[in-house]
């Protein structure tokens, strides 16, 4: 049976000593050690998910119960609570052992920081618990009681350093100061950056990482106020970004419009205004051709009146609402309203000329804000822009979580099994995140292969499809051979940097017996 990508993801997991964190938190007397069913969930996770009910049966189909090096059938639904119940009060701490040995084993960054919440959404009543409620659904699962999650990833590569588990109506910006505080005590010595959409929520929300000793950087929302002087701006230092999936660096432009007080400091937080020229463009585009659409519309309304089913002023000026609803954007700039002559209607439509004329002031143009201090102007401009524009994978990253991965729905006894679960589901993205980070060194030197547009993680996982574990019966014993590794997939194990973990799990398979 094929068990190469099980090998080549449970020597990583060795490699960011998931096991012996676990392990050393969670002693036990059990014949299977809480470190390995940890291990079991993470692997379910990144291979091939599956609820918890279920876990031995895809054990064996994988041969996971091989290279584990114990029976499947110990991995029962009651064996995995117990873990998950032992687990859920030394979350904290086993995120704080393994974030520092992360740190050492893969050379992490943590001088910078990126936080972001998501929500996931619950099968069950949940009525004893404390996390379980109902709140804005990132999901559209409004419906569902939910918990918040909120993840600090590195600048360099989106690893996951710390999590926090919050109440399901818990606002995304009072989780920052916990998240601070977790991150903290993962990297106790480092300055560490908060950015994000959510970070910048609130005044309070930037006192708090202030007075934390952090550093913040995210944007405000686009009040009165902010317009007039985000509109007033000039932008003028030039920034160029490297993104994801444009061949050509990205050209911005900005400028520091205003100082602000700070945690009772004045001056110590910063505004920055934005320019992005593409954007201002892909703006002004759509605003014409939003306003085209909308126009048509209008005029399709006026000609359908007083006939049909829009004989009734009601039924007119519901499907005016309707329109202007479906065409929001160019609703800013229009002005329209029925007017009745006796028994006739028609429809009267200005544009709003002064709002129109505005507008080219604002496309392409938003605000930042930062306490970040000690730079000039230039510089400072250079390192938010830079920071702030290539922080948005972890979007992507959580939808990972949701996904690959399918940390949803859950379906737990209580609080500390859903802790601990999402612990593990954080952990094993961390995992997926280490691989894409290793990737592109390890397949520099690879000849290209499978599919064209395969992810980084597939190229990688393509290498070690045909390593396979074969079992074979000599007398009362059943033994297992694992295929031999190709050159190219040593070679491709050495670059990533856990060949020793691989090659290790690979060779007690093969020296394994099961007695029969």
């Amino acid at each position: 049976m094929p068990c190469g990508r099980a090998a080549l993801w449970l020597g990583l997991i060795r490699r960011m000593g998931v096991r012996a964190v676990i392990d050393t938190l969670l002693p036990t007397e059990s014949e299977i050690p809480h470190g390995a069913v940890i291990e079991v969930l993470m692997l379910s996770r990144l291979l091939d998910p599956h609820p918890l009910s279920r876990i031995e049966d895809w054990m064996r189909a994988s041969g996971v119960d091989v290279l584990l090096g114990h029976d499947a059938a110990k991995f029962n639904d009651d064996r995995i609570g117990r873990t998950l119940d032992a687990l859920g009060d030394k979350v904290r701490d086993a995120q704080t052992a393994l974030t520092t040995g992360l740190i050492l084993a893969f050379a992490l960054r943590t001088i910078d920081a990126h936080y972001d919440t998501t929500s996931l959404w619950l099968e069950g009543a949940y009525d004893d618990s404390e996390l379980a409620a109902r709140g804005h659904s990132k999901d559209g699962r409004g419906d569902h009681k939910q918990v918040v999650v909120g993840t600090v990833t590195t600048e360099d590569g989106e690893v996951p350093l710390a999590h926090a588990v919050h109440r399901g109506n818990t606002g995304d910006v009072s989780t920052v100061p916990e998240a601070l505080r977790s991150l903290r005590a993962c990297v106790p010595h480092d300055p560490v950056v908060i950015s994000g959409d959510s970070v910048m929520g609130s005044r309070a929300n930037m006192d708090a990482v202030a007075a934390a000793e952090g550093i913040f950087l995210g944007p405000i929302a686009m009040g009165p106020k902010v317009v007039e002087w985000v509109c007033a701006a000039e932008p003028t230092i030039e920034v160029a970004v490297s993104l994801l999936r444009q061949k050509e660096p990205v050209r911005y432009l900005a400028c520091v419009a205003s100082r602000f007080a700070v945690n009772g400091v004045a001056d110590a937080g910063t505004h920055l205004v934005i320019f992005d020229p593409r954007r201002a463009q892909q703006e002004a585009t759509e605003r014409t051709r939003a306003l085209a659409r909308l126009e048509t519309g209008l005029d399709a309304l006026a000609a359908s009146l007083n006939q049909g089913r829009l004989k009734t002023l009601d039924a007119a000026k519901k499907k005016l609402r309707a329109l202007l609803t479906r065409h929001g954007l160019a609703a800013r700039y229009l002005n329209a309203e029925l007017v009745t002559e006796g028994d006739s209607m028609s429809l009267r439509r200005t544009r709003d000329e002064a709002a129109l004329a505005a507008a080219p002031g604002r496309d392409g143009r938003w605000p930042l804000v930062t306490n970040r201090s000690g730079l000039s102007d230039e510089e400072l401009c250079t390192w938010a822009v830079r920071r702030y524009k290539t922080h948005g994978r972890i979007e992507r990253d959580h939808h990972l979580l949701k996904g690959p991965l399918a940390v949803r729905p859950l379906f737990v006894q209580n609080d500390a099994r859903i802790r601990s679960l999402v612990a593990v589901c954080v952990w094993a993205l961390t995992a997926w995140k280490l691989m894409e980070r290793q990737a592109p060194g390890a397949l520099a030197s690879m000849p290209k292969s499978g599919r064209p547009k395969a992810s980084l993680v597939e190229r990688i996982e393509a290498f070690f499809q045909a390593i396979a574990l074969v079992r074979f019966r000599v007398g009362n014993n059943v033994r297992q051979s694992v295929s031999a590794l190709p050159s190219r997939t040593q070679s491709l194990l050495h670059s990533l940097g856990w060949h020793r973990e691989v090659r290790g799990i690979l060779d007690d398979a093969t020296h394994a017996q099961l007695q029969v």
